[in-house]
């Protein structure tokens, strides 16, 4: 028995909108199926989406502290993640999950990993090396090199050597030369510098040094630890990131200031072969060969800018996606085409005197953000 409708009562659907009702909701259930079958903490990126294949975030517990840069190990398989008063923490990439937090490694800034001597350096806030087995994640010893922190680390496979950087200074910052052999500094070198930032390989045996505060780029010989080139490229009063096409003998750099640019230099001379405009405060760069593109990630704007550097001379942007705020330093698997970037949540409280802001990371929220990219299209 159908019962009355009363005249206050909202009317019903008419007869011919339920089929519309019934497939809208079928469509409804469909996607929601699709859905609840993806990967925990993973997005697949819709199939209209040129450049980014899949994406994910996977928050890690810890304080809210800040953290420093990140490092790839075992051909992608691991992301170590150098997090200060955390310590260094292991990543699985393929499962998204922390595999360990080694005690002992609290400070960390920086991390190395160098396979064939079983070894990750850690660079500690504290100025010393921490000496970690890779293989039981065991810390064996701490090496005091400064009285400060150090910044950054890099391995050389072709020396075997492990280049490790201060911090900030006052006039002269210092790089040191590692010996994996026996987990001891060989050399070092002093540079006119005030603040080192991330270092990168230009060919066997050379790196490249941004001096941000000088405005100068640093090109050393890693086997004599001598300075052999000291540029000062135009358009880039603080170069902040560096990254190296070794094949096309290229050296690409972010620049800081008031009109933040990107710059591909020639490796030998330091000639600028092109310029971009760029995001801001960037703070890692990556080249991938392989797709021709050149990555950019800006922690102020919240975006990962991707330029096309297919060709010498030729650096145009191509893409930016959208990150998280503060993901502001990378590593990037190119072999997969994935980015991690980490960030954290924030508060930035502003005193009533009109003093510096005070800055404060939300403990537990610190987050890796991955980005798999599509292949490169002709």
């Amino acid at each position: 028995m159908r019962l009355p409708i009363p005249a206050s009562a909202p009317a019903a659907f008419p007869r011919r909108a339920a089929p519309r009702l019934r497939a809208a909701l079928s469509a409804a259930c469909a996607a929601a199926a699709l859905i609840a079958q993806a990967p925990a903490g993973a997005e697949t990126a819709a199939a209209r989406d040129p450049i980014v294949a899949e994406r994910s975030a996977t928050a890690l517990p810890g304080s809210g502290h800040s953290w420093g840069f990140a490092a790839l190990a075992r051909d992608g398989a691991e992301l170590l993640l150098a997090r200060r008063e955390n310590g260094l923490t292991v990543y699985d990439t393929a499962r998204r999950q922390a595999l360990a937090r080694i005690p002992g490694t609290e400070g960390a800034n920086a991390v190395a990993a160098v396979p064939s001597a079983d070894r990750l350096y850690v660079a500690g806030m504290d100025g010393s090396v921490i000496v970690v087995r890779a293989s039981d994640r065991q810390v064996l010893k701490r090496v005091p090199l400064d009285i400060g922190n150090l910044n950054n680390m890099l391995y050389d496979p072709d020396s075997g050597q492990v280049l490790v950087t201060s911090g900030r200074r006052g006039t002269v910052s210092r790089v040191y030369r590692l010996d994996p052999a026996c987990d001891c500094v060989r050399a070092s070198l002093d540079l006119p510098a005030a603040k080192l930032d991330a270092p990168a390989l230009l060919g066997p045996g050379v790196a490249a040094l941004p001096l941000r505060d000088e405005g100068r780029i640093a090109v050393i010989d890693l086997r004599r630890m001598t300075l052999t080139r000291l540029w000062q490229p135009p358009q880039c009063p603080r170069p902040s990131a560096l990254a190296a096409d070794p094949a096309g003998k290229r050296l690409f750099v972010a620049c800081r200031g008031a009109d933040p640019r990107l710059l591909s230099l020639d490796a030998d001379s330091g000639a600028v072969l092109a310029s971009a405009a760029a995001g801001r405060d960037i703070n890692a760069l990556a080249y991938d060969a392989r797709r021709g593109w050149l990555l950019a990630p800006s922690g102020a704007d919240a975006r990962l800018s991707i330029h096309d550097a297919s060709r010498t001379g030729h650096l145009r942007r191509l893409a930016s996606i959208g990150t998280r705020p503060w993901a502001h330093n990378m590593a990037y698997d190119a072999d997969h085409g994935i980015a991690y970037l980490p960030s954290m949540d924030d508060t930035e409280v502003y005193p009533a005197d009109g003093g510096e802001s005070q800055r404060h990371f939300t403990a537990d929220s610190f987050t890796v953000t991955a980005l798999r990219l599509r292949e490169a299209r002709p």
